[in-house]
């Protein structure tokens, strides 16, 4: 196993749970089961039953070097939705990361990942990190979140199982720090630190959007296609003003927007579904109303409403197999069942259960999800992350410009800059502030730098103020280049920042 060839590495590929099948004729050896000449389906009851176990659908399944179910790994991944994680695409990542170290125990004479003790850590480390020859290191980010999911598992373990914890790094002596603290008490905190930080400049912004999302990175993709960059450039204005993250704008519905065209604010305030947040963590942000006046109703009007209309979209939308939920939509809070005639509420719907839902009310035949494909199916995460691969590639072959953006880019495009904005507002720049925290007491610039790292840390959902205290190193580390640039991002970001309370 090398550092750089993961896939190559597992030894048995990823299998996922698919709830469609359960809806197909039970068969034996691929032949579908008659009984009294109907085909024999699971009941209601038995469907019910394996939801109940916690298996979600495309819920990662993962298999030992015999076929056999890997009950440890598979009983770490069913806990992940209850413990805040919904996204299929952690889940996954979760599952390859520990398939990975258990690969890596096999070559060192395991049986399986629960003989891990501590001198595997330090060997698997060490081989993951360390160059040798004919191996690249893996980077520093992808080492933290491996290691974060190694550390998680045998937490898990050691609770359910009532075993020791193996995994069990020494911790290194430093000096105390926080959000009080100076710079250099934040640095080394991790392998990355505050070089996980990237923002991009608004120059570079507007040719992802202009270059990139609007173009082509070859000739064949059809018209129909090119038309998606209404959708994109519009999910990429709404993440970067902000900082929504990828699954929380993927996930977001129409309604949930409200009326904006009758506002007259410069924004409107917005709470993302609480079981789309990392963590399930209820926040309040503020979306700037030029942003839903601008690029997200010239989608909705030019773009959505033609996609919804077509009879490729009519034929999904009538199809029974997937499973639709019919809803009357009433404002940016609730919907009625129009089967069990109850009221529900959005924050409380999951990624999934937004993707089934259909607005039948006043006349409309659609999904409620604000994003959808070409085909009229919502839009997924990957469908996001496969268009900014297409615009990055297209900007660096056809006009040499390698700026390597990706949604999680703009969050952190939107923190730097509104963190600029919060100390703007209080010291004049951070160059200011620098000086200010040199003259200062510390109980002084604790007061002072405490109220925008905080607001910042509520709009970002963050669980700790240090998570937040990395922009504020990142800001400290390169102040010519985002105080040159922040009036450039004013019209965009200054609308929100100035509202803070």
């Amino acid at each position: 196993m090398t550092g750089n060839s993961e896939a190559s590495a597992l030894l048995i590929p990823l299998c996922y749970t698919d709830a469609a099948l359960l809806d197909e004729p039970v068969q034996i050896a691929g032949e579908p089961i008659l009984i009294n000449g109907a085909f024999h389906r699971l009941s209601s009851a038995a469907r019910s039953q394996l939801v109940s176990y916690g298996i979600k659908e495309k819920m990662p399944i993962v298999l030992k070097r015999d076929g056999s179910y890997n009950h440890l790994i598979n009983g770490f991944l069913r806990s992940l939705p209850d413990n805040g994680c919904n996204s299929p695409l952690s889940w996954e990542a979760y599952a390859r990361d520990l398939m990975l170290f258990e690969t890596f125990l096999i070559g060192q004479g395991c049986e399986e990942i629960g003989e891990a003790l501590p001198h595997h850590f330090r060997a698997y480390r060490a081989l993951r990190r360390h160059r040798t020859p004919g191996q690249k290191p893996v980077e520093a980010t992808t080492w933290d979140r491996q290691s974060s999911t190694l550390r998680q598992f045998f937490s898990w373990r050691s609770r359910e199982k009532k075993t020791i914890n193996p995994y069990e790094p020494a911790k290194k002596a430093r000096r105390p720090y926080g959000f009080y603290g100076d710079r250099r008490r934040g640095e080394g905190n991790t392998a990355s630190s505050s070089r996980l930080v990237k923002h991009i400049r608004l120059e570079d912004f507007r040719d992802f959007v202009n270059l990139g999302l609007c173009g082509s990175s070859d000739d064949n993709h059809p018209p129909e296609k090119l038309r998606m960059y209404l959708r994109n450039t519009a999910f990429a204005q709404l993440a970067v003003c902000t900082g929504l993250r990828l699954t929380e704008n993927a996930a977001l519905l129409l309604a949930e927007l409200g009326n904006f065209n009758e506002t007259t604010s410069k924004v409107i305030p917005f709470e993302p579904g609480v079981m789309t947040t990392k963590g399930q963590k209820h926040r309040r942000l503020f979306i700037p109303t030029s942003v839903l006046k601008g690029p997200i109703e010239k989608y909705c009007s030019l773009l959505r409403s033609n996609i919804v209309t077509s009879d490729v979209a009519m034929r999904h939308y009538s199809d029974n197999k997937h499973n639709w939920q019919h809803a009357a939509l009433f404002g940016d809070r609730y919907f009625i069942d129009r089967v069990s005639k109850q009221r529900h509420e959005y924050h409380k719907l999951d990624v999934d259960q937004r993707k089934r839902l259909l607005d039948v009310s006043d006349g409309k035949y659609e999904p409620a999800m604000l994003w959808l494909q070409e085909n009229g199916q919502p839009a997924a995460n990957t469908t996001f992350s496969a268009a900014f691969e297409r615009a990055n590639r297209l900007l660096e072959t056809r006009y040499g410009k390698a700026l390597g953006v990706s949604p999680h880019m703009l969050r952190h495009t939107f923190a730097v800059y509104t963190l600029t904005g919060l100390i703007r507002r209080l010291t004049g720049s951070s160059k200011d502030l620098e000086k200010e925290k040199h003259r200062s007491s510390s109980s002084a610039y604790q007061e002072l730098i405490g109220d925008p790292l905080r607001t910042l840390q509520r709009w970002l959902g963050h669980s700790s103020i240090d998570t937040t205290m990395i922009y504020l190193a990142y800001i400290d580390q390169n102040q010519d280049e985002i105080e040159h640039d922040f009036a450039n991002w004013n019209r965009h970001i200054d609308q929100v920042w100035s509202i803070a309370k």
